[in-house]
């Protein structure tokens, strides 16, 4: 792909197009985003519900009611600080003595119905200009990807004429450690990409001011 776009935002639109068209991504509203958590908890609510119910129902019935939402994204954000973000992906977590799992990584079922049922239940949302917080400042990330109401990437964009790749891993740099998006590494997105029409570096350990990038694009692989 080359640099066909004349600013940013006919970049952000082709790219939020593709990822919605191509890639399954459903576009979500900010405010549904929790930034404190880092967590979309309705989605995190929906995924269980449907592929987890009865455990659910074991835990209200320990609760005395049914669990909410937020209590439940709560929970599930004790546990990645504790663990990690790809801990609580790959493994899930526990609540009220309860496994509870984040995602559905391969078929759980014989019937193949049921296995591709449980499978498509992973649902994987976009946010555009996603808010970010530290203290009374605010700041926003072009796109936020999330599957199950998990942020698993971010991403800077730059329309590769007036703004370069180096522009865009600059300004991930200086991100907000404090904002749970980006944490300490292990407990924010697993992904940080920097991309223009043409250039791609990605991330997979946010570290600040050291953050380091690799490429991944054509002009890489000469």
């Amino acid at each position: 792909m080359s640099s066909v776009f004349p600013s940013e935002k006919p970049f952000h639109d082709w790219v939020e197009r593709y990822l919605i068209d191509r890639c399954g991504y459903v576009k979500t509203d900010e405010r549904e985003y929790d930034h404190d958590l880092d967590i979309i908890p309705s989605a995190l609510y929906e995924f269980v519900s449907e592929t987890q119910g009865d455990v659910l129902d074991e835990i209200g019935f320990v609760m005395g009611r049914a669990v909410t939402p937020a209590e439940l994204a709560a929970e599930c954000r004790r546990a990645i600080r504790k663990h990690g973000k790809l801990s609580v992906l790959r493994d899930g977590f526990k609540f009220k003595g309860q496994k509870i799992n984040v995602l559905v990584h391969e078929p759980i079922r014989r019937d193949r119905d049921e296995c591709l049922r449980f499978v498509n239940a992973n649902r994987a949302q976009l946010i555009r200009e996603c808010p970010v917080y530290k203290g009374n400042r605010r700041g926003r990330i072009d796109l936020a990807l999330l599957v199950n109401g998990l942020s698993v990437a971010e991403i800077e964009l730059k329309d590769g004429i007036r703004q370069s790749v180096d522009d865009a891993i600059d300004q991930i740099r200086m991100r907000p450690s404090s904002a749970a998006i980006f944490g300490d590494g292990r407990s924010g997105a697993l992904l940080h990409v920097a991309m223009t029409p043409s250039r791609c570096r990605l991330s997979v350990n946010f570290d600040g001011h050291d953050t380091e990038f690799m490429g991944f694009d054509r002009y890489d692989r000469e």
